[in-house]
């Protein structure tokens, strides 16, 4: 028996309901991990507004799923003609349109936050230029009217070709972008193992650890909710129509997922030495403190330890003295997240 429209739009607007109920609660705890016990310059304006932004059109999106149904089910009573016209998905399409975009810009920019080099992004900010383009010219075909109702219309070989090029980019600009995320994050990963290593304290995990395998959960999911997309729409099933509006929600979901970790990580307690590392531009400052020796003393200042191909130490010193053996050393590490 094949999957009727009516039964993917009833079954969509249940699920989408309990997803939604999710996605509410953890934009709502995102935006409060992001703001708590903040100064404005440690608040991100691009991340707020765009936790904001996808919030309010994951609302819409359930909203205008909402009012679909029950003017199909109630108003229409059912009427299998109602659900045939594909151009009342216009709105609910241009919502998952600019979701798609918001949510990939963001992680996008944070790409180059992290990396500050924009050749390394030069295929995702590509990718999203053509999602931009397949995704624009997708919806004015299923929303333009032909003057007659084909239950087929999402079917058509000219419509067809369209999506398939959104979801395939969309699919491809996700996985860039989520893998050059998380390689930058393992590098530095590696370099706060291998920095704790030379100290009393040895590790073999970093506060790093636990956000790389949530973006890589993260992306995972959402490309997975894609490849389900494009399958179920290359076999011309109507699941696709219960899909499209589960990864509506699902968009909202995963990207909060990956920047509340990323802020509750500030929230991690200390170990018993103090050894956190919880912020990507990693900064220890090292002072030696003088003090005299027969053998003179050399003033040593390590200003900070940055991430570089070498990890390299800046060290500013004075000449012609010796090292004092005896002087004590004292360790701050500044943490910003």
């Amino acid at each position: 028996m094949a999957f009727s429209i009516e039964a993917a739009e009833f079954i969509a607007i249940i699920v989408e309901s309990v997803l939604y109920g999710f996605a509410a609660l953890l934009i709502f705890i995102t935006l409060w991990a992001l703001t708590h016990e903040r100064n404005d310059r440690q608040r991100s304006t691009v991340t707020l507004v765009g936790v904001c932004a996808l919030g309010i059109l994951s609302t819409l999106h359930v909203i205008a799923d909402g009012i679909y149904v029950y003017q199909g089910f109630i108003i229409s009573k059912g009427d299998h003609i109602y659900f045939l016209d594909s151009t009342r998905f216009t709105f609910k399409n241009s919502v998952y349109y600019l979701e798609t975009l918001l949510a990939d810009g963001i992680l996008i920019y944070r790409c180059y936050i992290v990396w500050q080099n924009a050749l390394i992004i030069a295929f995702p900010i590509l990718g999203w230029i053509g999602t931009v383009v397949a995704g624009a010219h997708t919806i004015w075909s299923i929303a333009r009217e032909t003057g007659t109702i084909n239950k087929d219309a999402i079917f058509v070989h000219q419509t067809q070709q369209w999506v398939v090029s959104f979801y395939s980019i969309a699919l491809a600009t996700n996985i860039s972008a989520t893998s050059i995320l998380a390689t930058k994050l393992w590098i530095a990963h590696r370099r706060a193992v291998k920095y704790f290593a030379t100290t009393s304290t040895h590790t073999s995990r970093s506060s790093f650890y636990p956000i790389i395998l949530v973006i890589l959960e993260c992306g995972a999911l959402y490309s997975l909710a894609l490849i389900s997309m494009l399958v179920i729409y290359l076999r011309q099933s109507n699941a696709a129509y219960l899909v499209v509006d589960l990864i509506g929600q699902i968009i909202p979901i995963t990207f909060s997922v990956i920047l509340l970790r990323a802020a509750l990580a500030r929230y991690q307690k200390y170990d018993h030495q103090h050894n956190v590392l919880s912020h990507l531009d990693f900064a220890a400052i090292v002072r030696t403190e003088p003090q005299s020796s027969s053998a003179g003393t050399l003033k040593v200042g390590i200003r900070s330890y940055q991430e570089s191909d070498e990890d390299r130490v800046q060290i500013s010193s004075s000449r012609g003295q010796d090292i004092d053996p005896t002087g004590s050393s004292h360790l701050k590490r500044n943490e910003d997240v």
